[in-house]
C-alpha cells in the first residue's frame, strides 16, 4: 500500500508478486499482510487518506514490537501487532516532524488485552477446518473454500 500511495495510485502495485507472497509470511502483524486490501475501492483507504490529507508510514517488526511494549508500559494493556504498527507509525510521524505531538492526535487501538485475557481464562482452541499453502493455485483455493459450505 505504501508504494501505491506514494505513487498516488488507487491500485495496489507489486513489483514482484512472488516476493510479495514471501514477504507476507515475515510480517508480525499478519492481518496487515493481505495483498488485496480494500485500499482502492470507493470509500476505501485511498479515499480516506486523500480526504484527510493522511499518509502511510513503513515500520518493521522491531519498531512494532517496541511500540507494543511502550503502549503496555504507558497504558498497562497489551495490544495486537496491527495496533502496534499504528502506534509505531504515529511515533515515526511525530519524530520526523510530519505531525505535531502538541496537537490532539487520535489513534484507534484494537485488540487490546488479549494476553491478559489468555493469562486469566482457560482457552479452548479450534483447529482449522482448512489449511492452504501460500503457493496454492487460486482455482484449488476457491474449490477448497467452497467445500466448507
Amino acid at each position: 500500500m505504501h508504494d501505491s500511495w506514494k505513487a498516488d495510485s488507487r491500485n495496489i502495485v507489486f513489483e514482484d508478486e512472488a516476493k510479495a507472497k514471501i514477504d507476507a509470511l515475515t510480517i508480525d502483524a499478519k492481518v496487515l499482510s493481505n495483498r488485496r486490501p480494500p485500499y482502492g475501492v470507493a470509500g476505501g483507504l485511498y479515499d480516506a487518506l486523500k480526504d484527510c490529507g493522511g499518509d502511510i508510514e513503513i515500520v518493521d517488526n522491531l519498531q512494532l514490537r517496541k511500540a507494543c511494549e511502550l503502549f503496555f508500559e504507558t497504558e498497562g494493556n497489551d495490544i495486537h501487532p496491527a495496533a502496534g504498527v499504528a502506534v509505531a507509525g504515529m511515533i515515526k510521524s511525530i519524530e520526523s516532524g510530519k505531525i505535531d505531538k502538541s496537537k490532539n492526535l487520535m489513534l484507534n487501538i484494537t485488540g487490546g488485552g488479549e494476553n491478559r485475557f489468555k493469562s486469566e481464562k482457560k482457552l479452548i482452541y479450534k483447529t482449522p477446518d482448512l489449511v492452504i499453502d501460500n503457493n496454492t493455485d487460486i482455482e484449488i483455493i476457491l474449490k477448497s473454500a467452497e467445500s466448507l459450505f
